[in-house]
C-alpha cells in the first residue's frame, strides 16, 4: 500500500484464512538491539474484520478477532527461516492482542492501536505475531523504551535516566551540581517507570560570589576566579575590609596590574569601581582580595603594618 501523506510504499502483513482448519501463521521482526533499555514497548497498528457478519458463513471454519504477541531474547542476531523454531514453546508469550473495534466492509476498516511491554535482560530481542484464524492486517509496529528526560532542579543536573524493567520500578539517580555550585545536601531524584521524575531531595548552592538564577544556574561577576578555600569569612569584619581596601588601592592593585597577565577582567572591574563601590558584600570583596594576593604571592604592607596575616 502507499502512505497518503508521503507517497512512500508501506509494507503491511495481511491474512484472512478463516476458511481453513488449524491456522498457524507467524511473522517475526528483525533482531532489535536492546541498547540501554530495561523494558521494551511494542505499539501495534492493525485492522480486524468482525466474525459475526462474515459474508460467507458456510465456509467459516474458525474465526478469531485477536492475535498473539511473543518475544525471544538473544545475545546476537542468529535467526533464519528455521530458527528460532516457529512454535509457542520456543517463544515467550507476551499477551493476546484483541481488537477494540472491528469492521464489516473493507471500505470501512478501522485502525486499532494497542501497546504491550516486556522486560528485556539480554542484548536483543525478536518479536513474533501468531495468527490462528483472524481476518486482520498488521499495518505497523513501533518498538521503543521509556526514560526520564534530563532535568535541572535545585541547581543540580540529572541526566537522561532509563526506566527500570518492571512497570512498578523506581530508579534513583544522583545529580551533579551546575557550574559554580557545590553540594549542600547530596541531590537525588526518583525516575518512575512511566518516564516521570518525582520526590527530589537534596541540592546544591552557589559558590561565594555567585547568585542563583531560579534553580537552574549560578551567575556572578567573578566567573573566572575561584575563591581560596582557606579564607575564613569571619575575618571579614568592617574594620578588616576597610584596611584591606586601603591597602589594595595603594599597594596591591599597581602590582597586580603590572605583573599579572590574567588580570584584564579585574582591571575592568577596578576601573568601574565594582570592588570598592560597595556593590558586592564585604565578605565577597574580602575573599576576592585574599584570592588575588594568594595567586600573586604578594604581601600587603602599608604604613609598616601587615594586612592581618596576608
Amino acid at each position: 500500500m502507499t502512505e497518503e501523506d508521503t507517497g512512500e510504499t508501506v509494507r503491511i502483513y495481511t491474512v484472512c484464512n478463516v476458511d481453513l482448519d488449524d491456522v498457524d501463521n507467524w511473522v517475526r521482526t528483525p533482531y532489535i538491539a536492546r541498547g540501554d533499555a530495561n523494558r521494551l514497548y511494542v505499539e501495534m497498528r492493525f485492522t480486524m474484520r468482525t466474525c459475526q457478519l462474515y459474508p460467507d458463513p458456510e465456509n467459516l471454519h474458525q474465526c478469531r478477532e485477536s492475535f498473539k504477541l511473543y518475544y525471544y531474547e538473544a545475545e546476537s542476531d542468529f535467526a533464519n527461516a528455521m530458527m528460532p523454531t516457529w512454535d509457542t514453546d520456543t517463544y515467550n508469550h507476551a499477551d493476546v492482542v484483541a481488537a477494540d473495534r472491528t469492521f464489516e466492509n473493507i471500505d470501512d476498516a478501522i485502525i486499532n492501536v494497542e501497546v504491550r511491554s516486556v522486560p528485556i535482560t539480554r542484548r536483543g530481542v525478536y518479536f513474533a505475531f501468531h495468527d490462528e484464524g483472524a481476518c486482520t492486517a498488521l499495518l505497523s509496529i513501533r518498538v521503543y523504551y521509556v526514560l526520564c528526560e534530563a532535568i535541572t532542579v535545585s541547581l543540580a543536573v540529572f541526566p537522561n535516566t532509563t526506566a527500570g524493567p518492571e512497570l512498578t520500578s523506581i530508579v534513583q539517580e544522583e545529580g551533579r551540581c551546575v557550574p559554580h555550585a557545590a553540594i549542600e545536601h547530596r541531590p537525588s531524584y526518583l525516575c518512575k517507570a512511566d518516564g516521570s521524575w518525582y520526590y527530589p531531595s537534596g541540592g546544591c548552592k552557589c559558590m561565594p560570589g555567585y547568585e542563583p538564577q531560579g534553580d537552574k544556574k549560578c551567575t556572578g561577576e567573578w566567573g573566572s576566579f575561584v575563591f581560596h578555600p582557606s579564607v575564613d569569612p569571619s575575618l571579614c569584619s568592617k574594620r578588616f575590609c576597610s584596611e584591606i581596601e586601603h591597602c589594595l588601592k595603594i599597594v596591591v592593585v599597581p602590582l597586580l596590574l603590572k605583573h599579572c597577565t590574567k588580570m584584564q577582567k579585574s582591571k575592568r572591574l577596578l576601573d568601574k569601581g565594582q570592588i570598592f563601590g560597595g556593590s558586592l558584600p564585604c565578605h565577597v570583596r574580602c575573599r576576592y582580595f585574599v584570592t588575588l594576593t594568594t595567586i600573586e604571592e604578594t604581601h600587603c604592607l602599608t604604613q609598616g603594618k601587615t594586612s592581618h596575616g596576608l
